[in-house]
């Protein structure tokens, strides 16, 4: 699963591409976890390379929001294909999870949609 990082003061850039399940899912955790182990800030997400995204993404997701809201920073979704997106609203993570629609990159709006 590529995985492409951007940082700027503020925040950084997760690009992921490929699937985000249960097979993958432990790579995504590392990244996740090295980049949100520095001071508060914000972690956009990019999902607009995933192809597949399965419970197990979805769960992890959901981790490292709560692992960034329990540090005092935010985390951004954006990008998602429609598959993935409605997967996120079947589930109600749309709800708990700011998802926006377009590609998130360093220089997208950092305030919540």
């Amino acid at each position: 699963m590529p995985i492409s990082i951007l940082w700027d003061p503020h925040r950084s850039v997760a690009s992921v591409a490929g699937t985000l399940e249960v097979s993958t899912v432990e790579e995504f955790r590392t990244y996740m976890d090295s980049l949100s182990a520095g001071p508060p800030g914000r972690l956009h997400v990019d999902l607009g390379g995933v192809t597949f995204l399965d419970s197990s993404g979805l769960r992890e997701l959901v981790r490292l929001k709560r692992r960034l809201d329990g540090a005092g920073s935010t985390l951004s979704v954006g990008g998602a294909s429609a598959q993935v997106r409605r997967l996120f609203e079947q589930t109600g993570l749309d709800g708990a999870i700011d998802l926006r629609d377009a590609p998130l990159g360093i220089d997208a709006d950092p305030a919540p949609s």
